[in-house]
């Protein structure tokens, strides 16, 4: 059945980009948690924990240890959150900023390596494809909440 090979397909997919980020990750002293905690802060600064984990589809109290060990490694900074005083938001410093860059230069270079045989035309088939899942995930999810509520 075609759900069962793109699912592997899939899971082999995100097996390898891991294998492929880890030596980065190890050589600046960072985690999965840890990358995907600076990429969301990088492109959302002042982001909380609750958005930070509704981002990368975690527990907020899942992200505790690896925050701390940031904010340790003074690769963020946290402040009272403006809207609530309850909260803390965070963001990055001029290291973690580095580290950022060097993450998505990493990430730019998965990429080539993925699409290096696609033209052109297969890139923008493949992006408008995955676009048009992503859509069909978001109204059926939108759905389901919908019926939920009624």
């Amino acid at each position: 059945m075609i759900y069962q090979e793109l699912s592997a397909i899939w899971r082999k997919i995100n097996r390898q980009w891991g294998q492929q980020v880890e030596p980065v990750l190890r050589d600046l002293g960072l985690t999965h948690t840890d990358r995907m905690v600076l990429m969301t802060v990088s492109v959302r600064p002042g982001v909380s924990k609750t958005e930070i984990a509704d981002s990368i589809n975690v527990q907020p109290q899942s992200l505790t240890r690896s925050i701390e060990r940031l904010v340790q490694k003074d690769l963020l900074v946290k402040k009272p959150h403006a809207r609530d005083e309850r909260a803390l938001c965070f963001s990055l410093t001029s290291q973690a900023q580095e580290k950022v860059e060097m993450l998505e230069a990493n990430n730019q270079r998965l990429w080539q390596t993925m699409l290096r045989d696609f033209n052109a035309s297969e890139q923008a088939q493949l992006e408008k494809s995955l676009g048009r899942m992503l859509n069909n995930l978001l109204k059926a999810n939108t759905s389901t909440q919908d019926r939920r509520q009624e």
